[in-house]
Parts: C-alpha cells; sequence; structure tokens
C-alpha cells in the first residue's frame, strides 16, 4: 500500500516524486528504521563499495519475515563466461562479481534464508552472437559457439537449458528476513 524509493541520485528522487512515490533522497546505508515488508534492489549491488554494509543495512530495515528481492550480473553465466574481459558487463561501473553461490552465502552469513534463486536472463546467446557479428570475439565456423548461437532452434533451446540450469548471465535472489 505504501511504496518509498530509497534513491540517492537527485534526479532519479525528482522522478520518483513526480511519479508520487514518497522518496529518501540518500543510500540505503544512510537509512534507518524503515520496517519494510519488502526491499528491492535490481541493479545495485554490483556497483557498491560495500555490499556487506549494504546488505545488513537492508536486512535491518525489513520486518521479521520481510523479503529482499536483488538482481545483478552473474559471473558464472554464459556470456560472462564465454566472453571473459570482452563482455559488457565487465566494466569501471561493476566492483563487485557475484555467483548464485556466493551472493547466497553472503545473504546467510547476514542472517537471511534463501528463498529462491535464478538465472531468468534471456539474452545470453544473443549477446554472444552480437559479439561475434561485430567482430569483437573472433571464432571460426566450425567452434561449437558458433552452432549454439547462429542456429535459431539451437539458440532457444539453448537459452533455455542456461535458464533451467541457472546459467544465465543475470540472476535474481529472492531471501527473507526470519
Amino acid at each position: 500500500k505504501n511504496i518509498i524509493a530509497v534513491e540517492p541520485n537527485p534526479v532519479l528522487a525528482e522522478t520518483c516524486r513526480n511519479n508520487g512515490i514518497t522518496t529518501i533522497q540518500n543510500m540505503i546505508e544512510g537509512t534507518n528504521n524503515l520496517k519494510a515488508n519488502v526491499i528491492v534492489g535490481f541493479e545495485v549491488i554490483e556497483h557498491l563499495f560495500s555490499p556487506k554494509e549494504f546488505l545488513n543495512m537492508c536486512f535491518n530495515n525489513l520486518k521479521n519475515n520481510g523479503i529482499l528481492m536483488l538482481t545483478c550480473p552473474n559471473i558464472k553465466g554464459f556470456d560472462m563466461s564465454v566472453l571473459e574481459d570482452i563482455s559488457d558487463e565487465i566494466d569501471a561501473e561493476h566492483l563487485n562479481y557475484f555467483s548464485l553461490y556466493s551472493l547466497s552465502l553472503l545473504l546467510e552469513r547476514i542472517g537471511f534464508k534463501i528463498i529462491e534463486t535464478s538465472t531468468p536472463g534471456q539474452l545470453d546467446t544473443d549477446i554472444v552472437k552480437n559479439k561475434i557479428m561485430t567482430g569483437e570475439y573472433l571464432i571460426d565456423e566450425t567452434n561449437f559457439i558458433q552452432k549454439l548461437v547462429f542456429n535459431k532452434e539451437i539458440s532457444a533451446n539453448f537459452q533455455k537449458f542456461l535458464i533451467d540450469n541457472k546459467l544465465s548471465s543475470n540472476m535474481m535472489i529472492i531471501a527473507k528476513k526470519p
């Protein structure tokens, strides 16, 4: 019934306010006792200097049985594993790289109970295909990756395999404060 945005960027905070959202213009680490039912962080944690401090503040700002939902790149995902340092996810803005395992472990150490993990990404094969097409990632015609990403049916089936086996390069974790 009540949505509160915690947004440090003045322009984005104003956008939230203009859309009728109560907004605290600050970092989550600068808030206390929000006692929220749900906290979400979409593509945030990989940018932070101290993800542990951020997660501790999320924990402290949640009510008991409150839910935390995070999304971020998955360092163990297909396109990041194949492309490595030419992946667009490897950049100066991303200070932290997590896998489902590493982020789950950090959340559990803080006191969260993991409810769900997934890698719902849809673009892994397209990302690799585009890097091949632009010449940024060089492979020959016999390379197995070529077969995976350029055959439409195989590519669609492989992308489903990546999602089903938690190997996509975008991940989501839902955790609960007991």
